[in-house]
């Protein structure tokens, strides 16, 4: 039981490295894609 809750505190971090794969992706990814795609932008 532990390692179920521990894994629930864990999930929301590999979230946002998984954002693509995670079903959660769309609430995640619209703060994830302006982050993202700024630095990508600065770089190209």
């Amino acid at each position: 039981m532990v390692i179920n809750l521990s894994t629930g505190d864990i999930m929301p971090l590999p979230l946002t490295n998984q954002v693509q794969a995670s079903p959660p992706a769309p609430k995640h990814f619209g703060i994830t894609s302006p982050i993202s795609l700024a630095p990508r932008k600065r770089r190209t």
